[in-house]
């Protein structure tokens, strides 16, 4: 991910399965944190893995101890209607 043409974090996303891919990494810097960065680049990159054709669901795993990623990909699910199973690590 980028901003200005800078690199600001990143993403990586695999196929598990023809209907799973799975959100394996997903980090934004410190320093460009509580942006809405992080937020933006999720949607671009749901939206992304939603062309995927026989697509049941996107994975994505966090840490149970961490409340504002819990948070975040709970407000995306219901905003975006996108499926999100929630895995704690």
């Amino acid at each position: 991910m980028c901003l200005d043409g800078k690199p600001v974090g990143f993403f990586m996303w695999v196929p598990e399965t023809k209907r799973r891919i799975s959100i394996w990494r997903f980090m934004v810097d410190q320093n460009y944190q509580y942006k809405g960065i992080g937020r933006k680049a999720l949607l671009l990159a749901l939206d992304e893995i939603k062309q995927t054709g026989g697509l049941e669901e996107i994975e994505i795993c966090y840490n149970p101890n961490n409340p504002v990623a819990k948070d975040s990909y709970a407000s995306l699910v219901s905003l975006k209607s996108v499926w999100i199973k929630k895995i704690f690590t």
